[in-house]
Formats: C-alpha cells, structure tokens, sequence
C-alpha cells in the first residue's frame, strides 16, 4: 500500500475526529443567539450548500496547484473558520463562518480523493478507498465521545476542532510536500482504456443511466442518506436531546451509538452485499433505518433514544454497503465521470434540503415528532422503491463469494444495469 494512503488516512481521522466533537451541539449553539429552529436549522445547510458550489473551483485548484498544496490550504481554512466561529457573537458571524469552512472543506475532500486515486494502483484501490473511509469512521466514532467532556462549553469544542485540523494540515506539509506531487509530476496510476471510456461519456452517460430503474433508486437512496442520516439528524437530535431530556450529552451518546454499530457491521455487510445480492441487504438497511426513526418520534427516555441510533447505525452499515456495489453494478467499476459525480453531488442535496425542511416543519407544527416524520417517509419510500427494482447483481454471482471461480462472468438476462448501459453508449 502506497505511504500516501496511510497519510490520507491520518488526515481523515483528525477531520472526523474534530467534526465529530461539535456536531452534536453545532445547533444548540446557534440557538444561544435566539434564532428560531429554522434558522439554527441553516447552520446545518449552508455548509453543505458551499462546499457543494466550491468543488467545480476545487477541482480548478488542484490542477493548478497539486494535491498536497490544495489538500493542506482546506484543512487551514476549515480550522480559521472554526476559531472564528467559537469568537462569534451573532447569528450573522456564525453563519458566515461556516459558509467559509464549506470552501476549506471542498479543497480537502477533492484533493484528497484526487491524490488518492493518483498514487495508488487501480489493483488497490479498493481496500485503499476502505482505509481512507475507515479513518473518517473511526475519527467519526471517537469524536461524539471526546466531545462529551467538553459538554459544559458550547464554544470549547470548535477551538478543539481547529487544533486537531491544524495537526492535520502539518502533517500534510511535512509528509507530502515533495517534487513527485507537483503538478507536472507523472505519478498517477493511469486507468485502463476500459475506464477512460466510461469516464468519457459524460452527460449521454447520464441520461442513459436516468433510463435505468436501478440508478434512479441509486440516486433516491443516496439524497435519503443525505437527508436523514447527515442532515435531518444533525440539526434535529440536538435540539432534541436538549429538549426532551435536558442535556445534550445523549446526542453525543446517540451519534456515538450509531457510529459504533456502523462501523462494527460495515465489513459483514460488504459480504452479504457479495453474498446475498444488493437488493436483500438495501431492503433490510431501509427497513431498519425507517425503524430507526420510527423509535425517534417514540422515543419516551434516553434508552430508547439509543435504540433509535443503534438501529439508524445497522441500517446506515448496510445502505453504505450495498448502495454502492449497485453503483459499482451500473458502471463496472469504471470511474464513469458524471454517473459518480451525480452519485456524490446527491449527498449533498439532501444534507441541504434535509436540515431547512426539517426546521421549518418543526416551527410550525412545534412538533419534533412531525419532523421526524418527515425523514422517516422518505426512508419508507425507499424502501419500497427497493423492493420493486430487480437484483442488479449478475445472477451467476447469486450464491458466489467474490474470491469464486469464474465470478467476472455474467448472465447477459441478469446484468441489466451495466450491459444496457455499455449498449446504449456505442
């Protein structure tokens, strides 16, 4: 394994780390500036909305600039905008300085992925992808439980948060700061011509794929994860905690929960995925995680509050599993330019939308139970949307393991997604 993915790895955990202890508080502290639900709902989105609009200028960047340079200038970035937000002394101040954190983090996370994908041979780079995502798990996993010992502060964990991102980005100087970086440096992995194709066929690509009923769920699947799991959780379980049982340490518990039985149950659920067939593992990952919110809206004391998170983390292990093996399914695992771009881009819509509407439910009806309402029918929606859709694995794969004989070939009447494509885009 290349040096540069133990080091990507690194960086991830301090990111996830720092962001994981002051995103269980991040709109209770927009509340200390007697703002509406609503408006402390934004805080969650604005982000979201400018990291969104920064990674076309990102990608710019790091063109221009390399990976190490882009990479170590994000995390600065993000870490100033948290300082400044643990100074701020209006609603106004914090609202722009966490816009700016959204730029710091786009340079962050395309240069890294960029970088990523460049040093490391196309044989690796899946367990190289599992490394990096591992390091945002675990730092994901260790945040929430950091941050309850700063509880008694509202403003202590985002200077925290800052350190950790400065920590990252020295580490990032000193250990990838080199000639073999720099933009004029050939030290990429080139794709084979196989997957120079399939990233060559842009938006045609795209409309072909929009014709397939597997990547419209694809599609759905991810906004709902946005929406729910990123979004709607993270404005509304804070206030939540706070409200229903007088502190906001349980939201730091809940994420801590969620996180623990995802991070547990990843593995095994890439194996069932393999195993068992996508469309199984996606029905159960939606059936749990509409349970999930389900026990929110019910939720009558902290232990089934916990519960709510335990099942949101089970379901959330096997959607992360299986939501993307179907993709995997539509593009052969080809790096199919705007079919993956409009797989990640939808993330990000849901983790915008799903913080304003969930705020805006909440301030008129005055009920946390409607707002989790709303989650939980998007998530009912996918789920029976999954129901209806056909296995997208070919059906030869049915009952192999992936280390099986033959398994690269397939049922031409079973590889629906990514044969109907390879025919449509000759």
């Amino acid at each position: 394994m290349p040096k540069e993915v133990y080091v990507l790895t690194a960086v991830a955990f301090c990111v996830a780390i720092g962001f994981g202890m002051f995103a269980p508080v991040i709109t209770v502290f927009a509340k200390q500036f007697d703002v509406s639900d609503f408006a402390a709902s934004i805080i969650i989105s604005i982000f979201a909305a400018a990291r969104l609009v920064c990674t076309a200028p990102s990608t710019w960047m790091v063109t221009r600039f390399g990976e190490p340079i882009v990479l170590a200038s994000g995390l600065l970035i993000v870490a100033i905008s948290s300082v400044l937000i643990g100074f701020a002394h209006s609603y106004n101040d914090f609202l722009i300085y966490r816009a700016s954190g959204g730029l710091g983090s786009a340079m962050f996370t395309v240069s890294a992925l960029a970088l990523l994908l460049r040093v490391t041979p196309a044989t690796m780079r899946g367990r190289a992808s599992g490394l990096y995502q591992g390091g945002f798990v675990v730092g994901g996993i260790a945040g929430p439980a950091v941050g309850a010992v700063f509880a008694f502060s509202l403003r202590l964990p985002f200077f925290v948060n800052a350190a950790m991102l400065v920590i990252a980005s020295i580490f990032t100087f000193v250990m990838l700061l080199h000639p073999r970086y720099s933009v004029d440096a050939s030290s990429s992995q080139p794709d084979s011509a196989a997957n120079q194709e399939a990233a060559s066929h842009g938006w045609s690509g795209l409309r072909k794929a929009l014709q397939l009923p597997v990547y419209r769920l694809i599609l759905w699947a991810n906004f709902v994860q946005g929406f729910v799991l990123f979004g709607l959780r993270n404005a509304l379980v804070p206030l939540y905690a706070k409200d229903q049982f007088g502190s906001t340490v349980y939201s730091n518990y809940s994420f801590a929960v969620g996180a623990i039985f995802s991070a547990t149950l990843l593995v095994a659920a890439g194996r069932q995925t393999d195993l068992r067939g996508r469309k199984p593992v996606t029905v159960l990952g939606f059936a749990l995680n509409a349970a999930g919110a389900l026990v929110m809206v019910f939720s009558p004391n902290p232990a089934m509050f916990l519960v709510s998170a335990m099942l949101y983390g089970v379901g959330g292990a096997l959607t992360g599993a299986s939501i993307p093996a179907m993709l995997g399914d539509v593009t052969r695992g080809a790096r199919s330019g705007v079919l993956v771009a409009s797989y990640q881009a939808i993330v990000d819509v849901g983790f915008i939308t799903g913080p304003i509407l969930a705020g805006f439910v909440l301030e008129q009806t005055h009920s946390f139970n409607a707002a989790f309402g709303v989650g939980a029918a998007l998530t009912c929606v996918a789920l029976i949307w999954a129901l209806t859709i056909p296995e997208s694995k070919p059906s030869n794969e049915a009952s192999r393991t992936p280390g099986d004989a033959d398994s690269t070939s397939e049922s031409p009447a079973r590889a629906l997604p990514s044969v109907m494509i390879d025919n449509e885009l000759k």
